[in-house]
């Protein structure tokens, strides 16, 4: 028998089916991409999301045969959300994670409540990323669609109501939203009402690894799954990540390395403590009910995502894969000296511990002999400074030894070799990169009672790999660059007021 770990990301959706011990039997993918109508707008089809899932699954349940699936959990990414009918029919499009639409509603926020407390309540710094801010812009400048509206979903419990069965998020989730209260693990009374959001039109939190329900006959066969097939609530990606890269207490950190690169570590109580609110860290809800984590994260991937696609664009007739495999293979011949050439990785605005949306993509230092495989190190590096940043922040809150990282930026032995020296902290990999699937599938199967809890299931299933230790003449290499990737981005803040004002 078997387990299906599902991950709707921001850019595709992949399933991964597992055998109880966590070897990979088989998996699949779809990708998608949002578009972008204005300005500060991302949005997408909802029904891409359904549509992925269902290819996927359909997909992997196919080659199944003789490891029967008995269950399944969807991760999913955060703040994206979802408005839907009575009937489950979508009403308007799915507003995505990085939609920055909603700076009215913020600013209306701070003045009503004010940041600290907005922060001491939902462990989150005040942003437009949040879904509860773009639910509140919604009301306020699209009433119609407001009230035709009887859920506003995430992508998870999206998937959940089209599967039949009610509209549940997880608790880690819903704390997305900016709604909840992250101490007591509920909706906020205070932020609805300063948002004029009807309780009614969210979701019922859950504790991740709950039985949801079982797959009637119809559904299954859509799916090519037997009827009966548990279906068990997940949660937020980056938590998935942290229990299916091996993290389950404060001695390690996670990194999903994905189209948002996030480090998270678990703590046993909520830190909104006043180091934590004034470096952005997010706070939340973790997976299981006597853990929370306190994350850092960055835009990473958007950045070699668009690189990727000017390559092809340009007349590279190959996949993403072979110009990745290339473009490893060529970086090899640059050595271990900084290119020279600075990325900034801020396509959807920056993150910890700024959270500036004004912040913009940009790079700096490229010359006639910039060629591609530079632009792709420079790339690296500038994570790599990102990552150590977030590392840095994380540390004073707890006292971790290393990092356990996957996903698809975990791949290329020079990208972990370099967060390593640029870190200070010895950087594993894990041997599924699947680690956001890998979660999924073992919460499935301690719903099931194929495990007995989170313990169990990570001493039967996860195993490290590599490990990449911190490389002395490495890190001395990067100290001078990693300094000025840091001063670039605080010249550019006067820049970035400009051009903010005259785009408004």
């Amino acid at each position: 028998m078997s387990l299906l770990g599902i991950d709707l990301g921001t850019s595709n959706c992949k399933c991964v089916a597992f055998r109880e011990d966590g070897k990979v039997l088989a998996q699949a993918s779809v990708s998608y991409t949002p578009c972008t109508p204005q300005p500060d707008r991302m949005e997408i089809d909802a029904e891409v999301f359904w549509d992925a899932f269902v290819k996927t699954v359909r997909t992997v349940s196919a080659l199944m045969d003789e490891d029967p699936v008995v269950a399944l959990a969807v991760s999913s990414q955060g703040e994206t959300i979802i408005p839907v009918d009575k009937e489950g029919n979508c009403v308007g499009p799915a507003i995505m994670n990085g939609d920055n639409r909603a700076r009215e509603q913020i600013a209306q926020m701070e003045r009503e409540l004010g940041r600290r407390r907005i922060y001491n309540i939902t462990g989150l710094p005040l942003d437009t990323t949040f879904g509860g801010t773009k639910i509140m812009w919604v009301r306020q400048n699209q009433p119609d669609l407001y009230a035709k509206t009887a859920k506003f979903l995430s992508c998870e419990d999206f998937i959940l109501t089209r599967l039949g069965f009610g509209a549940y998020s997880s608790k880690c989730l819903c704390c997305r939203t900016l709604l909840m209260d992250v101490k007591k693990r509920c909706w906020s009374d205070d932020m609805l009402k300063v948002t004029g959001i009807d309780a009614a039109k969210l979701s019922e939190p859950v504790s991740s690894g709950q039985l949801i329900g079982r797959l009637d006959k119809g559904i299954a066969a859509l799916l090519g799954l037997n009827e009966g097939t548990g279906v068990a609530a997940a949660g937020h990606d980056q938590c998935c990540n942290i229990l299916g890269s091996g993290v389950t207490d404060a001695t390690a950190a996670s990194d999903a390395a994905g189209t948002f690169e996030g480090v998270s570590i678990l703590t046993g109580t909520a830190d909104t403590s006043d180091f934590a609110f004034a470096n952005s860290i997010n706070t939340y809800c973790h997976l299981f009910d006597d853990q929370f984590i306190s994350h850092a994260f960055f835009p990473s991937g958007f950045t070699m995502n668009w690189m990727m696609d000017m390559l092809r664009y340009s007349g590279a007739s190959v996949s993403k894969g072979e110009l990745f495999a290339r473009l490893d293979a060529s970086v090899e011949q640059l050595g271990d000296r900084p290119t020279g050439v600075f990325v900034l990785p801020h396509l959807v605005g920056s993150c910890n511990p700024d959270y500036d949306r004004s912040a913009t993509g940009t790079v700096v230092g490229i010359t006639p002999n910039t060629r591609p495989e530079v632009l792709y190190k420079a790339i690296y590096e500038s994570i790599a400074y990102e990552f150590a940043a977030m590392t840095r922040l994380l540390s004073h809150l707890g006292n971790y030894q290393r990092v356990h990282i996957s996903g698809g930026g975990s791949k290329s032995d020079f990208t972990l070799a370099l967060r390593a020296a640029v870190s200070g902290k010895p950087v594993y990999r894990t041997t599924s990169s699947e680690a956001v699937c890998q979660g999924a599938a073992l919460l499935s199967g301690i719903a099931v009672g194929i495990y007995r809890d989170r313990e169990d299931a990570v001493r039967k299933v996860i195993h490290l790999s590599d490990c990449f230790e911190p490389r002395k003449e490495l890190s001395e290499a990067y100290q001078a660059s990693e300094t000025m990737y840091h001063n670039i981005y605080k010249a550019l803040e006067p820049i970035r007021r400009q051009w903010s004002g005259i785009q408004e």
